[in-house]
């Protein structure tokens, strides 16, 4: 259940561009059940959010969903995303505001809480 919203402001530099929601859960399983529906679907609508969003936003618009990271996890996500592209590493992916990464199917998945933690994939 969502508990409120709020839209964010224009963003100067792309006028063009809708402006951003954001969603707030009553609780965090809600939250969590919302971004485990989000993965299986992959291309979200606004069609598909139901009856409180329709009259809201044009329903065949698609809905980039993320989680909302702290300043110190999105620098750290950036690092992690230059290190899947330098060193070959098949998956890179966020759940409940933490980094995770995986080589490929059959390694291990490491969660990043630091730069450091880069070294040790492999």
């Amino acid at each position: 259940m969502i508990d409120t919203t709020h839209r964010l402001r224009k963003n100067a530099n792309r006028p063009d561009q809708a402006r951003g929601i954001i969603i707030k859960f009553v609780r965090r399983l809600d939250k969590e059940e919302f971004m485990r529906l989000k993965r299986v679907k992959r291309e979200l609508k606004v069609s598909d959010l139901g009856s409180d969003f329709r009259n809201l936003i044009k329903q065949d618009n698609y809905i980039y969903v993320n989680d909302s990271l702290t300043v110190t996890n999105k620098i750290l996500l950036n690092k992690a995303r230059e290190f899947k592209k330098q060193n070959n590493v098949k998956y890179l992916w966020i759940r409940n505001g933490k980094i995770f990464m995986r080589v490929n199917e059959q390694s291990r998945v490491y969660e990043i809480k630091s730069s450091n933690d880069l070294r040790d994939v492999h």
